[in-house]
């Protein structure tokens, strides 16, 4: 009888010690940090991995679910990026979110869809007003911030005025991006994607301005369409 009883007291503690190494305590805070330092290393699977387990702990993790959406570029998986995005926007707003779905798009050449991804962004809390304070978004911090998924009001302007220039929405394309130049925001690439939608419009004068500008300010990516509008005789 004795002999069982040490037998099954045995198997207990053997059941005991196997539950506390499978269970993983690390909390889902941790986990994020981990995945930085993964992530740091390139090593954007293990980061993923990571980040699967503090989402597993906390199914509405806007941090871990944004972190892993951002590493799930990496790895050209932006399908599951697409995802992770548009599962925070059903619990919380997410200006960020929604400006990297316009750039998914963008890069698909889905410039339809970006442009309506960079018009929801804009009706967003998020936007940074050009005077405002504007904090970056750093994917170390250890808090969770809501400033840290605010996007400047003249990149989703630039972006938005790109995609229009793409998608052949030439006036568009010129009223956005003249109102990121006011900003002083990527000025001298603004001029130079101005004149091309100039050049869209057939009109070769104003897009010869732009490009001439453009140049003033050391941009100018082609030389021969600087040459044929504006060195005529």
């Amino acid at each position: 009888m004795k002999y069982n009883i040490e037998l099954y007291l045995k198997f207990i503690t053997v059941i005991i010690c196997f539950s506390l190494i499978s269970c993983d305590f690390t909390s889902p805070l941790q986990n994020c940090k981990d995945a930085n330092v993964y992530a740091d290393r390139g090593e954007y699977k293990k980061a993923i991995n990571e980040l699967n387990k503090a989402i597993n702990k906390k199914k509405k993790n806007r941090r871990a679910l944004f972190n892993r959406a951002l590493f799930k570029t990496h790895i050209n998986d932006t399908e599951g990026a697409t995802e992770d995005y548009k599962n925070i926007l059903s619990f919380t707003n997410c200006t960020l979110c929604t400006f990297e779905l316009a750039n998914i798009s963008f890069n698909q050449k889905k410039y339809h869809e970006a442009i309506d991804f960079l018009n929801s962004a804009l009706q967003t809390k998020g936007v940074v007003k050009n005077d405002d304070i504007f904090i970056p978004n750093n994917q170390l911090y250890s808090d969770d911030n809501d400033s840290d998924y605010n996007v400047k009001e003249q990149e989703i302007y630039f972006t938005r005025g790109f995609s229009c220039l793409k998608n052949r929405q030439f006036v568009n394309a010129i009223r956005d991006l003249k109102k990121t130049n006011e900003f002083n925001f990527y000025k001298h690439q603004g001029y130079y994607y101005i004149a091309q939608a100039y050049l869209g419009l057939k009109d070769s004068l104003n897009a010869c301005e732009n490009y001439k500008k453009s140049k003033e300010l050391g941009y100018i990516e082609d030389k021969e369409m600087l040459n044929k509008y504006c060195n005529k005789k």
